[in-house]
């Protein structure tokens, strides 16, 4: 027999070792790495007395000798070596392969579902620059709409929600926006915060109301180009701060902690800010940090993020807990990464708003778009009324960082189909 070839009989006595004595299997690949490959009887006495195993268990296997267990050449070790690298190329080939697919898959859908929704901005006059100071800063948040979510109201008592919907209730927050002080407009910029959450992804696949993600992506931006096109005629000077949120993570798996612009999110910012780049009274910021601040007119900040990484990684079901967003404040007022200090925090995800004071600081929590959805209602029990649909809208003058605010409530747009005079809801 030769010394480098392995036959069955070899395999035949390896499985019935390995069947017959959990032991021995434990100690093969250790005792392996101690002794080399060359493992002979004295050798594999001298290993199981050294971890107090009895050698006569194994006296039905006493030639162990390299005869019976050859070495493995270098020829052969290379042949392994070659197969697993094989099989990983193989494996990277179809990942590649699959995103490739889907990202082609994508393409053609938003081909086709812009044909049915092209851009078109309005031909209404808006607003013009005319040099006047803005002493006033109006911030409107506009977080967790999930556009292309179908909630059906027999299954989600209390809401329901579709294209139709969505598109109503943003027409109703843009006319709330418009109709704020309208005597003091000349010295009021518009900040919206566009705050992530706004396509509702492909995390929840389980959920049947979830549209395709280019139908919600076209979706997205045929809603977001209708409001902010309304609000320009209202507004001179429009500042729009973008981040990302959870649902528009890439990879179901999360949260991301890094590269967070790598979202379905930014193509959709990028895209609403196109339909705009030659209108100067618009302006874009998509940041990489997935963060918003903004110089206020107090000549302090405001600071925005989604919330689902910070203040805290958790998900929308737990209980709000202030104590992060209170560490997390403190921590942006001390780490020096800010020369003046945040004085209005706000963050989105948990779809219940609420405002409070962490020292000279205020701390806001944005309501949804969308209202409760069946995995709302069926994984954390949010009912009823918890959790309707509502955004904030505070001002910030030179003398108050937060000033007055709004809480607008938008359920009562649902069957308002005047609203659909200022957003057409997107056809599909």
């Amino acid at each position: 027999m030769s010394k480098n070839t392995l036959n069955d009989g070899h395999f035949d006595r390896i499985k019935t070792i390995l069947s017959e004595s959990r032991r021995v299997r434990d100690a093969l690949p250790v005792m392996t790495a101690e002794f080399g490959l060359e493992v002979t009887s004295s050798k594999l006495e001298k290993y199981l007395a050294k971890r107090k195993y009895n050698a006569s268990d194994f006296i039905n296997y006493p030639s162990f000798n390299n005869d019976d267990w050859p070495l493995i050449t270098k020829e052969q070790a290379d042949e392994v070596g070659l197969k697993k690298r094989t099989a990983y190329i193989k494996r990277l080939e179809k990942a590649l392969a699959d995103r490739n697919y889907f990202t082609s898959a994508v393409q053609e859908t938003l081909i086709e579902v812009f044909k049915e929704n092209p851009i078109v901005l309005s031909k209404k006059p808006v607003l013009k620059r005319d040099g006047t100071p803005k002493e006033r800063l109006l911030t409107a948040l506009v977080s967790d709409w999930h556009f292309g979510l179908i909630v059906d109201p027999e299954e989600v008592t209390g809401n329901a929600y579709n294209w139709t919907i969505a598109a109503r209730r943003l027409a109703l927050y843009a006319q709330q926006i418009a109709s704020w002080k309208p005597e003091h407009r000349n010295h009021t910029k518009l900040n919206i915060v566009l705050g992530g959450d706004m396509l509702c992804g492909t995390i929840h696949m389980d959920d049947a109301g979830v549209r395709p993600l280019a139908e919600q992506m076209s979706g997205a931006v045929s809603l977001l180009v209708q409001f902010l096109d309304y609000l320009r005629q209202h507004f001179d000077e429009i500042q729009v701060n973008c981040a990302p949120g959870n649902h528009e993570r890439i990879s179901k798996i999360g949260p991301m902690y890094a590269q967070r612009w790598n979202s379905y999110a930014t193509p959709v910012y990028l895209a609403v800010a196109m339909a705009f780049r030659d209108h100067s009274e618009l302006s874009f910021n998509i940041p990489k940090t997935g963060e918003v601040v903004v110089e206020l007119p107090s000549n302090e900040l405001f600071f925005y993020t989604h919330g689902d990484v910070a203040p805290s990684i958790t998900s929308v079901g737990s209980v709000l807990d202030i104590k992060p967003i209170t560490n997390l404040v403190k921590t942006l007022n001390s780490s020096g990464e800010f020369t003046k200090p945040v004085r209005v925090f706000a963050v989105g995800h948990w779809h219940s708003g609420s405002i409070f004071t962490v020292g000279l600081t205020t701390a806001l929590v944005n309501g949804s778009g969308i209202g409760p959805d069946s995995y709302a209602r069926g994984a954390v029990n949010i009912r009823g009324h918890y959790g309707s649909p509502a955004q904030i809208l505070f001002e910030s003058t030179k003398e108050h960082s937060f000033g007055d605010s709004r809480f607008v409530r938008l359920e009562k747009a649902d069957l308002a189909e005047n609203l659909d005079l200022i957003i057409n809801p997107p056809k599909f």
